[in-house]
């Protein structure tokens, strides 16, 4: 998810949230009819993306590998962690950089994202960072993010710039 997390939390980075550690107690969620296990509508993404979300680790370029953390809360804050790693493993005494972004979010509507399926808005609005703009899909325990255009058009910095590429999307899984 550095493809969403770095935009926003580089320049024109991503923001997501990641690092290594423990989950938040914010994560624990019970099981009902409001949060559903693929939410495809606003109010189902508010009530299912509540809770802390993780990436694998995974291989950005050559002796590059990410390892990332969101923590969504109902209050509409939450923090994007990412830890860089200069070996695979994404081992702690391997981390080479780590980012720590606070940050408020906002679901919008349901939109068509580039491969013509429906996605959901989210937008971050990071404190001391620049802001996010993107598109989301779960798959039971999956959040999936849209990722950014290599070109400016989709680069995800304001919401007509909306990040809205699925084909290599991020993903990141319930803890």
């Amino acid at each position: 998810m550095k493809r969403l997390m770095s935009l926003v939390l580089s320049g024109v980075a991503v923001i997501a949230l990641s690092g290594c550690g423990g989950s938040s107690s914010s994560s624990d969620i019970p099981s009902n009819p409001s949060n559903p296990s693929n939410p495809s509508n606003p109010e189902e993404v508010k009530a299912s993306i509540v809770g802390t979300w993780t990436s694998e680790c995974y291989q950005e370029d050559q002796n590059e590998y990410y390892y990332e953390k969101m923590i969504f809360n109902a209050d509409g804050t939450g923090q994007y962690q990412e830890n860089e790693y200069d070996v695979a493993g994404c081992n702690d005494q391997d981390i080479v950089n780590s980012k720590d972004i606070v940050f408020n979010y906002a679901v919008g509507k349901t939109v068509k994202a580039l491969d013509g399926k429906d996605a959901v808005e989210l937008d971050f609005d990071a404190v001391n960072d620049d802001d996010y703009y993107t598109m989301v899909r779960f798959d039971s325990d999956k959040l999936i993010t849209a990722d950014s255009d290599d070109d400016s058009a989709h680069d995800g910095s304001s919401s007509d710039k909306r990040a809205n590429d699925f084909s290599d999307a991020s993903s990141y899984t319930r803890q």
